[in-house]
């Protein structure tokens, strides 16, 4: 990402040997629900670790 802001800087002829980060933002990732398949259609969800009884 750095690597892409520095070649902005140097398309728009600014200075790249001293940038200033004004404005960071991170999103939260959506989150993906993984099933799996069963019989006559129905479709569950993937538990990857078994439940604690």
């Amino acid at each position: 990402m750095l690597t892409n802001a520095e070649s902005n800087a140097e398309l728009e002829s600014l200075d790249v040997d001293s940038p200033v980060i004004e404005h960071i933002q991170v999103n939260k990732a959506p989150k993906m629900q993984r099933r799996t398949y069963r019989a006559h259609g129905q479709i569950n969800p993937l538990h990857e670790l078994p439940l604690p009884h």
